[in-house]
């Protein structure tokens, strides 16, 4: 659990980085982006190192070149950070328990799954062979694009961008592709967790503020800003969670529907069949997807 902890410390630490960006660019919403601040460092420090790699493929793909462009993204944020303090000061006051709740969610949400996987971290079944094989080509690559792991001399032809990203944040905490495989999933679980629980919770706490506003006496018409204004949104963590249980958690009905119909026996359950519910296509779901560690 020490390789995990290290993977959620760094996309902590690339959220706080990047919320001088989120602040300005989310400004409209009522906490400013802050459920989305560690998606967002995740992406700007993938690209960060992606973008010149491929442009100048002579530069290395090494930790100390990840490690550098942390370094420029931090410096930019310590001044970001003097001239949002304001702004920031103000989402923390006015939303800290919302904003607790976010970065609990996103630590329980990736030590479940980290949990979960506990109980079977190798890497043995379906495209589990692939996507490992995928994040170790990566992170031995010494240039981009990296190299393909079936075709000596080609570079990866697949859409590698997710298994980069992981591959990327565990080169920089120096973990192995088997390590990173895992640790890689629990943190891209947490972060859609957090980032369905912002978004519901944004929509509601600013229809909740509009409806407020019309009710009070003399104020029907005139709504504050949406830059101007912290609506709370306490109120609004039962339905955020609500919604990334739905979405995260919870599969279809066909799981149900098969429970039903062998009177509740567990042992003649079919755990495959409700990602194939439609006729000769396919359709997972996010909890099967995760749980198979499909990147």
């Amino acid at each position: 659990m020490i390789e995990l902890l290290q993977m959620w410390a760094l996309v902590e630490v690339l959220g706080v980085a990047c919320l001088p960006l989120t602040v300005t660019v989310f400004h409209n919403l009522p906490d400013r982006g802050w459920a989305f601040s560690k998606a967002l460092g995740v992406a700007l420090l993938a690209f960060g190192v992606w973008f010149p790699l491929m442009c100048f493929q002579a530069l290395p793909f090494s930790q100390l070149f990840i490690a550098g462009v942390l370094l420029i993204l931090l410096a930019g944020s310590v001044i970001g950070f003097l001239r949002t303090r304001q702004t920031m000061s103000k989402v923390i006051h006015s939303n800290f328990g919302y904003l607790a709740a976010c970065e609990g969610i996103f630590l329980g949400m990736v030590f479940l799954l980290g949990w979960i996987r506990s109980y079977g971290p190798d890497i043995r079944n379906f495209e589990m062979f692939m996507d490992e094989g995928f994040i170790a080509s990566i992170m031995r690559s010494p240039h981009l694009p990296p190299a393909d792991m079936w075709m000596s001399g080609y570079a990866l032809n697949y859409y590698y961008y997710a298994h980069f990203t992981v591959g990327m944040l565990a080169k920089l905490l120096g973990q192995s592709p088997s390590i990173a495989f895992n640790t890689g999933i629990c943190a891209l679980f947490g972060l859609t967790a957090v980032n369905l629980f912002g978004v519901t919770c944004n929509i509601v706490g600013w229809a909740k503020h509009v409806r407020r506003a019309a009710r009070t006496p003399g104020n029907a018409e005139s709504v504050e800003r949406p830059d101007t204004a912290y609506p709370p949104l306490l109120g609004a963590i039962p339905y955020g969670l609500l919604a990334m249980v739905m979405a995260l958690v919870l599969g279809n009905l066909a799981a149900t529907q098969q429970w039903w119909r062998e009177h509740g026996d567990a042992t003649q359950f079919d755990w495959f069949s409700p990602t194939r519910i439609v006729d000769k296509t396919i359709n997972e779901f996010p909890a099967f997807s995760f749980l198979l560690s499909c990147f």
